[in-house]
């Protein structure tokens, strides 16, 4: 393995799939308690990261 997450250049930002983060940094809780986990650490929708 050359990355440990793939980056995406595509847009002005570069930017990383959250599922992908989440697998890379081996997580133990499921994904979808980690993420709105994270979203209470102040990150800002739209600046820290973006949903799709």
């Amino acid at each position: 393995m050359d990355e440990l997450v793939k980056i995406n250049y595509e847009n002005q930002r570069p930017t990383v799939l959250g599922r992908d983060l989440h697998e890379a940094l081996e997580v133990k809780t499921a994904y979808k308690d980690w993420f709105p986990r994270m979203c209470e650490y102040g990150f800002e929708e739209g600046s820290d990261f973006s949903s799709f």
